[in-house]
């Protein structure tokens, strides 16, 4: 398993719409100790996933959005 990096190190930072590099995947996301993440794709974000109303809201709302219109178009 990989170590996390060192405190205050921008080498391993996420990609930013705009930045080159590359997209974020499930094993480049470090966090803490007991949590769990997953990284769903947006066309799986609404598939019947376990979300409260106000998430379920705020998901609906955004994938319908022109920003996340244009982050998408943007890669």
């Amino acid at each position: 398993m990989a170590s996390a990096p060192a405190a205050g190190d921008q080498s391993q930072r996420f990609r930013r719409p705009g930045e080159p590099g590359r997209a974020a995947a499930g094993p480049d996301v470090v966090i803490g100790e007991g949590a769990a993440i997953v990284l769903v794709p947006a066309d799986e974000l609404l598939d019947g996933r376990p979300y409260t109303p106000g998430t379920a809201r705020l998901l609906t709302r955004f994938l319908a959005s022109p920003e996340y219109t244009r982050l998408a178009a943007a890669g």
